[in-house]
């Protein structure tokens, strides 16, 4: 069964009684939504999941977003699951032959890697993610040899990962992540690297991996989370691999199917995912960005090996600039809008800042964008400029012509800001909340507290717009520790420690004397 949405609007004629006091009548103004259940249509054999039904996902799950904190209960909450299980179904890519058989004939034919080459299992380009930009920027700095192995949805997708110009003259190669089993059983890696967010593009590449890791291999594997809370990736994964998802949330931490599922509350419990994700798969170690991300997978796995790296900043991708105003001011909030990120807070300080500085202008630029916006009146004319679903050349741009960014946060999830470390790449001035990993870097951004209020963060944001250049030192030492190549050298310092010994060469078989 599923979920069958359509609209009604209510007639504006309904009697004064129904519209006076009464919940009815905020529907005058919004569409009802009526759930009818009816059968689902089975997908074609090796349809692909089309951009048309992603988009529509993103827009009712923005929706959704929106009214999250004047709506709840637990058919909402199904309502959310059934939306999820849905995208789960979409993310599982079909069977790319191209790329599966390309990528087997190159691991066969090709020249062995050398003995320090790492497997790294990670979304790449053309995927238009901070992880898959962030992997490619930093294994193209890596001093060892990389072999990347990714999921690509169809062939042109795979040749341009194949023949993207970024990794022209380096020691990484690229392969679809299906000729894994191949690789690791032909070539004597030293270590498998995961890297993973909590996001829906990764739900392939988890399936794949579990499934490999279901016949152990002798080569050490180290996940690298972005994210340390998983929860919605693991509810994908489980949905992708027809597992019910609340089953295995009593089976592995004993929560009662019964309760309302919310992911964050969860998270503040210390029940993060990974030991649904990661359970009886032997991973060595986990690798994380900031020592908050340390502490979340220390609190739900405690005797995990856990290494602190950090996001490197990476160089900028804009390939030209945006145009600005004569006298602009112009502040930047990137990345999904949202009330964990406290977007509401942001617009009203943005318009406290529009009283003093009337050419104040508020960039919101990263997914969803578009329908927050709708949803909240955010107009052109006030001063805003939306910038849905950029692409990393676009957003790269947008964030060398802002003046200040803001970034704030609820609640610490303890995630890396792919946004916040641009903004320092670029050398501009940053308010964030004070929590998580932002709490590490207070030598190089504004603190603010994390409850506070739209004045309290408008007079950071103008005290910050006169004081831009006193913190410009600490952020060139910050790009110098936080560059790529660093991040190379620490990681394979830390590969070093569970480097499988390098196999022996194999003896020949005696020859028969009989022959």
């Amino acid at each position: 069964m599923c979920w069958r949405i359509t609209r009604r609007w209510r007639s504006p004629a309904m009697s004064s009684r129904r519209r006076c006091g009464s919940p009815a009548a905020w529907s005058r103004a919004a569409p009802e939504l009526r759930f009818h259940e009816t059968t689902r249509r089975p997908r074609p054999a090796g349809r692909p999941p089309t951009m048309f039904l992603l988009r529509k996902y993103r827009k009712l799950r923005a929706k959704i977003r929106n009214i999250r904190r004047t709506l709840d209960g637990t058919r909402f909450v199904e309502l959310q699951a059934h939306l999820d299980a849905a995208l789960a179904e979409l993310k599982v890519t079909p069977p790319n032959p191209f790329a599966t058989s390309h990528s087997v004939a190159r691991l066969t034919e090709q020249e062995v890697p050398a003995p320090s080459a790492l497997a790294v299992l990670s979304s790449m380009p053309p995927a238009s993610t901070g992880i898959a930009t962030c992997t490619l920027m930093t294994v193209r700095a890596a001093r060892f040899p990389v072999d990347v192995f990714s999921t690509y949805a169809t062939a042109s997708d795979y040749l341009l990962g194949l023949t993207d110009r970024r990794l022209a003259g380096t020691a990484v190669r690229v392969f679809d992540i299906t000729a894994l089993p191949l690789a690791l059983s032909r070539h004597a890696y030293r270590a498998q690297i995961v890297t993973l967010g909590n996001s829906a593009h990764h739900v392939e590449q988890m399936r794949q991996f579990r499934q490999c890791r279901r016949f152990p291999n002798d080569v050490p594997v180290l996940v690298h989370l972005h994210d340390p809370g998983l929860m919605y990736l693991a509810s994908l994964v489980l949905a992708a691999e027809k597992t019910n998802f609340r089953d295995a949330l009593w089976a592995t931490y004993g929560i009662d199917p019964r309760t309302p599922l919310d992911h964050e509350e969860l998270e503040e419990q210390g029940v993060c995912g990974l030991r649904l994700l990661f359970a009886g798969l032997g991973v060595r170690a986990f690798l994380v960005n900031s020592q908050a991300a340390a502490a979340m997978v220390r609190r739900e796995l405690p005797a995990a090996d856990i290494h602190v790296l950090f996001h490197p900043l990476l160089p900028s991708a804009a390939e030209g600039a945006v145009a600005r105003p004569p006298g602009a001011f112009r502040i930047g909030n990137f990345g999904v809008p949202h009330p964990r990120k406290r977007t509401e807070v942001v617009t009203a300080a943005f318009r406290l800042v529009r009283e003093r500085v009337p050419a104040a202008r508020l960039v919101i630029a990263g997914y969803d964008a578009a329908a927050y916006a709708a949803a909240h009146g955010l107009a052109a004319e006030a001063g805003y400029e939306i910038h849905d679903a950029p692409t990393d050349e676009t957003f790269d741009a947008l964030i060398e012509s802002v003046d200040i960014g803001v970034q704030l946060r609820e609640r610490n999830r303890g995630e890396s800001s792919g946004p916040f470390t641009r903004l320092l790449q670029a050398g501009k001035p940053v308010i964030v909340s004070d929590l998580g990993s932002f709490a590490e870097h207070r030598d190089v951004a504004r603190m603010v507290d994390p409850g506070c209020g739209p004045e309290e963060l408008a007079a950071a944001i103008l005290d910050e717009r006169s004081r831009a250049t006193e913190r410009r030192p600490a952020v060139a030492a910050l790009r110098e520790a936080h560059s790529p190549e660093a991040f190379c050298r620490r990681l394979d310092e830390i590969v070093a420690l569970y480097a499988a010994p390098p196999a022996p060469p194999r003896a020949m078989a005696a020859a028969d004397p009989r022959s």
